[in-house]
């Protein structure tokens, strides 16, 4: 019984450190240090087990850290590389990591005391660019967990306070982000897109949009087509990613429709943005191709968007996406010149043809998602025949 009183007093107390130790180490892209995370973890988990066999059932706050923990300590990904490893340790943390504790609290503290020193640095070190990018990883990661107090059984002030400091963190954190969408820095404003697209918790996302809207207000006031604005036009592009990003991801399923009518209402502000740029411009047909895949993901969670039958909004898109194609259909394309070798060829009129084709491709893929299931209909008919035959060559067609 002694036995069992010591277990209990002092496993909460090994597992909070041991675990905020772990946690805050996840950063780092060395390679021995990361062959100690996954033998660190091994061990933790045993202790958690152990714990688990002594005194019975785990309590709930355990459940995350012991799924974690048996995901971190099964992982491969070490032998892999870095990159790989941080790829996957920010999956996991998705996947496993969903209810907000001390351990969690604390340790994203510390991870983002770390992410804004270096965000003010003017110059950093290749190992300092790796670990700010593995700061920013996990931060998108866990921070929507730490957002979701209400979903938390009793939740206590201290747990409305966590909530409050990390609204505000957070929020300046993704601001950040959504404005390094077009730096002049290929690599920065990729490793934003990414974090905001594929890392950022699900529950993150109203920070996000919130701070999208104002970046989408500033491009409807200017001619994308000119050459000064080429960097307006890449944060229009990384929009346009970022939502037919979010629509394809499968973390989160029903709970899309949470956000629906901001994805909704983001793509209505896209096309206006898209078709007022003008048509003589390669920068229209550039942002048609991206509108025209974003259009076809949504097949992937139409109905977790709660459009699967919707045509009313489908048939206005349909008209949009239809206009698109014929633009392309229409021109007049060299397919001689298509034809000829590399060497002979005009490549200011290759490109413009294959841009043109490219957007022809991805519009049709468009409309055939917008055109699946859509019912049909056939002229007014004055007899039963007629009716009939209208129908064998309607449908027939």
């Amino acid at each position: 019984e002694a036995l069992l009183d010591a277990e209990a007093s002092t496993f909460p107390l090994i597992s909070g450190t041991l675990g905020r130790a772990l946690f805050v180490s996840l950063y780092s892209n060395k390679s021995s240090v990361q062959k100690l995370l996954k033998t660190s973890y091994t061990e933790f988990l045993q202790a958690i087990r152990f714990h688990e066999k002594t005194m019975g059932e785990l309590p709930v706050i355990f459940a995350d850290m012991l799924a974690f923990a048996e995901a971190m300590s099964q992982d491969n990904y070490v032998a892999s590389g870095s990159v790989a490893f941080q790829r996957r340790l920010r999956l996991n943390l998705l996947k496993y990591i969903r209810r907000p504790d001390a351990v969690l609290f604390d340790s994203m503290k510390v991870i983002h005391r770390k992410w804004l020193a270096l965000s003010r640095s003017k110059e950093l070190s290749q190992e300092e660019l790796a670990d700010f990018r593995s700061f920013a990883g996990i931060l998108a990661s866990i921070c929507g967990v730490l957002l979701s107090v209400d979903d938390v059984e009793n939740s206590s002030s201290q747990y409305k306070d966590w909530q409050k400091y990390v609204t505000i963190e957070m929020n300046y954190f993704i601001n950040k982000q959504c404005q390094w969408l077009n730096n002049p820095d290929l690599l920065t404003r990729e490793n934003s897109k990414d974090i905001l697209s594929v890392e950022l918790h699900p529950l993150a996302f109203k920070l996000l949009f919130s701070n999208l809207k104002p970046r989408m207000v500033g491009l409807e006031a200017i001619e994308l087509s000119e050459a000064k604005n080429d960097l307006n036009f890449v944060l229009l592009e990384q929009i346009i990613t970022i939502i037919r990003t979010i629509i394809n991801r499968d973390d989160y399923g029903k709970n899309l429709i949470m956000f629906s009518l901001d994805i909704l209402n983001f793509i209505d502000q896209l096309i206006e943005i898209v078709n007022k740029i003008s048509h003589g411009s390669s920068k229209f047909y550039k942002a048609v191709i991206h509108m025209s895949k974003m259009f076809r993901s949504l097949e992937v969670n139409e109905a977790n968007l709660g459009i699967a039958g919707h045509y009313l909004i489908k048939n206005r898109w349909l008209g949009l996406v239809t206009n698109w194609f014929n633009l392309t259909l229409v021109k007049d394309y060299d397919f001689e010149n298509l034809s000829k070798p590399h060497r002979e060829m005009d490549l200011k009129r290759r490109d413009v043809d294959i841009l043109y084709i490219d957007t022809l491709i991805e519009s049709s893929k468009a409309l055939s998602f917008l055109t699946k299931d859509v019912p049909l209909e056939v002229p007014a008919s004055v007899s039963e025949e007629e009716l009939k035959r209208s129908k064998s060559v309607v449908f027939g067609n």
